[in-house]
């Protein structure tokens, strides 16, 4: 806690929780064992607690995000719904206003609690891009300001006829926009390095001003040391080629313009190449393509060298995480489409034709070194494996929810695994036996990463597991109590 009148503060005693939103009577939501998805995606078990302190009390599971209402009783939530992948906004709790497998977040209801206003980011994952869209009286979704390639807080203005958000169209210098409900937008002020907003009282607006970089490290095939391997400050780690000798990323940033950029780099830390507009997704096992996947479009197939790029895929489907088979033929896809759960499906190279191989609610891309098996989640968010040529979903016991499947032990017996509430500054790699569920400490990365850097929680090996690339967020922040916005 700290005062807007001293630069001072202190701790409130509630540990390893995350604040949500803070009721006009003083009582805290906050979301207490929190899971970290993918980007900003996250969910976890909200609670109440007087600001004054005590127990928190358990409300509800699978909450990311909260906001009070006036009345200082009732809540709006984004709740995950593990079963189908899906995200939805209720207000109250358990009237649902919105079912998408587009990742929203930041709810915040209108002072007369008519309207609820949110970040829908048009897409599944956490990328935090996106628009702000309101549910009315009428029960109806409705987007008032579409195209921003990253969206970070919104709230109510002090009036309640405008929506003020901070969001950037290039990259991540986020700066405050306001909206009205018939989508008339305005900027408000522009900052030098962007800002996050926080919430607003008596006119005054608080706001974080962020220096946050995503980098990559990595270990390259018979190497002594790690390189650093991100590029432009927002780089998003993708795939590891099979050798271990090439790295796919995007940059996100300010440097990949508003539809991002692709790069494939070689892990010894030689200058990357420039592979086009887009996300990356996969490296091929000859390594001399890439697929890539446009901002609400396709997979497509661009070639490491000489050659043309084609358009792959012409579906409705939004693929996560991709991977080649061994073959090189075909290719492993999670993804999601409208009015279907998340599964997973093969897609064929020299088509683009995709077909489901497993149940929806089944879905993951790891694939097992022998190339005949993958590590799925179950609709209840527990991991398995399900074999490519049949058989139905084999329980790993033990490894539920709360831990993430990074990779597999060159024999195959194994898969490696981080705990996805972990907050240290170094990962600590588990081994997990996939038959009987033992897990044995592995190893641990991210030992001398520089100030305010923590593990990411995303990290790629190379068949043999000599070679590995893994994420590491640097984030220094300041506060501030901003007066006289209008």
């Amino acid at each position: 806690m700290a005062r807007t009148d001293d630069a001072g503060s202190r701790p409130v005693g509630l540990g390893d929780a995350e604040l949500l939103s803070v009721s006009k009577s003083g009582e805290l939501a906050i979301r207490i064992n929190t899971v970290f998805q993918v980007g900003y995606a996250r969910w976890g078990t909200l609670a109440r607690v007087p600001l004054s302190g005590g127990t928190p009390r358990e409300v509800l599971e699978n909450v990311q995000d909260a906001d009070w209402a006036a009345d200082g009783e009732n809540l709006a939530v984004v709740r995950f719904v593990p079963q189908s992948a899906h995200w939805r906004l209720e207000y109250p709790i358990g009237k649902v206003l919105v079912d998408t497998i587009h990742w929203i977040s930041h709810p915040t209801i209108s002072p007369d609690g008519k309207w609820v206003a949110f970040e829908d980011h048009e897409k599944p994952g956490g990328d935090d891009q996106g628009s702000v869209a309101v549910v009315g009286p009428d029960g109806r979704e409705k987007r008032l300001s579409s195209g921003w390639s990253s969206v970070e807080g919104i709230v109510w203005s002090p009036a309640g006829d405008e929506i003020w958000f901070a969001a950037s169209n290039t990259g991540a210098a986020d700066n405050l926009r306001g909206v009205t409900v018939s989508g008339k937008l305005r900027t408000i002020v522009n900052v030098p390095g962007g800002m996050w907003l926080q919430d607003i009282r008596d006119g005054v607006v608080l706001m974080i001003a962020h220096q946050e970089r995503l980098r990559i490290r990595g270990m390259p095939p018979g190497g002594s040391q790690e390189h650093e391997l991100g590029w432009l400050g927002w780089s998003y780690l993708r795939d590891l080629s099979a050798d271990g000798k090439k790295v796919l990323f995007e940059e996100q940033a300010e440097g990949g313009g508003p539809n991002y950029t692709v790069f494939v780099r070689d892990t010894d830390g030689s200058p990357p190449v420039r592979m086009g507009e887009g996300e990356g997704r996969a490296i091929s096992p000859d390594d001399k393509w890439v697929i890539t996947a446009a901002r609400g479009g396709g997979l497509s197939l661009v070639p490491t060298g000489a050659g043309e790029a084609r358009q792959l895929t012409h579906d409705n489907i939004s693929y996560g995480v991709v991977r080649y088979l061994r073959d090189g033929k075909q290719l492993l896809a999670s993804g999601i489409e409208p009015g279907h759960g998340a599964r997973d499906y093969l897609i064929d190279l020299a088509t683009g034709n995709a077909k489901p191989i497993t149940p929806e609610g089944i879905a993951g891309a790891s694939l097992s070194p022998d190339g005949r098996s993958i590590a799925v989640t179950g609709p209840d968010g527990n991991w398995g494996i399900w074999p490519l040529d049949g058989g139905g979903l084999h329980p790993i016991p033990g490894l539920d929810a709360t831990y993430f499947v990074t990779g597999w032990s060159p024999d195959g017996t194994s898969v490696y695994v981080f705990s996805s509430t972990q907050r240290e500054n170094r990962m600590k790699i588990y081994r997990t036996n996939i038959a009987t569920g033992k897990k044995e400490f592995w190893k641990e990365f991210g030992a001398g990463l520089p100030t305010g850097a923590s593990g990411a929680g995303r990290m790629l090996f190379s068949v043999d597991g000599k070679a590995y690339v893994y994420v590491y967020d640097q984030v220094l922040s300041e506060a501030y109590a901003v007066k006289g916005l209008k």
